[in-house]
């Protein structure tokens, strides 16, 4: 397993890395690297990942195994060798990552990718998802909260989005995980997934319906659900600059953590916010406010600034704030969170 991990962190690091008609030196390094440390298997895997970022892909690792490192040879012998493949001027050979940005050329698209496309898979790997029409994210972090809980936590979150499909319905989805272990002890176990549709009418006017649920053992509420619907208004939709409201009714279900109170189901009114901002050509200002009016109210505000690292790579730092309008005995009424992570768009 340690082997596996190792060449897959090698190869993630030269992701968008050039690579010629002739294997760049940096990979053959990184093949002979791979060759000191892994076994048979964790070195095929190795080189698979260094296939799928070159344009020549397979045939140029094999010419450049069959070149380094023959006795290893064996283990891509159903790989197709370079046949008359005319090497390029150094000047004419573009970078991976600059075609594909360019449109000249899309990313590799091999059902053959291993354990890579098995740990972040990309739409386009699932039957039922045209990649061209969805959009997601991934990312791997930590938070630091505050209030109810001093915890520092392991955070997972997955967002997929699809801008308009063929009904002309916009879909908006995440699912968040947190976690943590102390001594042997869970500390923390929470999670939340939410989906929201949302349809234009005419101008800036269209509607939504959506909700979400959420377990959390450490707050007010074991788990909680809602769901909503009603209007939607684009305040502000122009280059750099994009501000969203909502407006809507609906019903919310909780169940407190305390044993000793009784589930409820209340009316709710949602009142939401979506604000983008492109500060520069590299970093973004996100503001999320979120408000549910009637039995037990939350109003909950988050703020991010997300940085890009190169390529789909970004570094994402953010606080978010709830407070609960009728906490359970013993719990306080805010919470504060801070979160950093490295994210992955697809």
């Amino acid at each position: 397993m340690r082997n596996w991990v190792t060449g897959l962190v090698l190869a993630l690091a030269l992701l968008g890395g050039r690579a010629e008609a002739q294997l760049e030196a940096a990979y053959r390094a990184l093949l002979e690297t791979a060759d000191a440390n892994q076994d048979d298997a964790a070195f095929r895997e190795t080189a698979r990942m260094i296939a799928l970022t070159t344009p020549g892909g397979e045939a140029e690792v094999h010419a450049a195994i069959a070149a380094d490192l023959p006795h290893r040879l064996a283990l891509v012998a159903d790989w197709a060798p370079v046949v008359d493949a005319p090497l390029l001027a150094e000047a004419d050979a573009p970078s991976a990552a600059a075609a594909i940005e360019a449109g000249e050329v899309e990313e590799a698209d091999d059902p053959h990718r291993g354990r890579l496309a098995r740990f972040i898979p990309s739409p386009g790997d699932l039957p039922f998802i045209n990649r061209d029409a969805w959009a997601g994210q991934v990312s791997l972090g930590v938070q630091l909260a505050n209030g109810n809980t001093e915890l520092s936590d392991y955070a997972f979150k997955l967002h997929l989005d699809r801008e308009t499909t063929e009904t002309g319905w916009g879909i908006a989805s995440k699912f968040e995980y947190y976690y943590t272990e102390t001594d042997a002890r869970v500390t923390r176990d929470n999670w939340l997934v939410s989906l929201r549709g949302e349809r234009q009418l005419v101008d800036r006017w269209g509607y939504y319906i959506g909700g979400s649920y959420e377990s959390d053992n450490l707050s007010s509420f074991e788990r909680s659900a809602y769901l909503t619907g009603g209007g939607t208004f684009q305040a502000i939709d122009r280059e750099g600059m994009s501000w969203d409201l909502r407006a809507g009714i609906g019903a919310r279900f909780n169940k407190p953590n305390d044993p000793a109170e009784a589930e409820e189901t209340n009316a709710i009114a949602e009142f939401g916010s979506d604000f983008a901002w492109a500060l520069t050509e590299t970093t973004d200002f996100e503001a999320e406010t979120l408000i549910l009016a009637g039995g037990s109210s939350r109003f909950e505000q988050r703020f991010g600034v997300v940085t890009s690292l190169g390529g789909s790579w970004s570094l994402q730092t953010g606080v978010r704030v709830r407070h609960d309008a009728d906490p359970s005995p013993g719990r306080e009424a805010t919470d504060t969170r801070f979160d950093i992570a490295i994210a992955r768009e697809f």
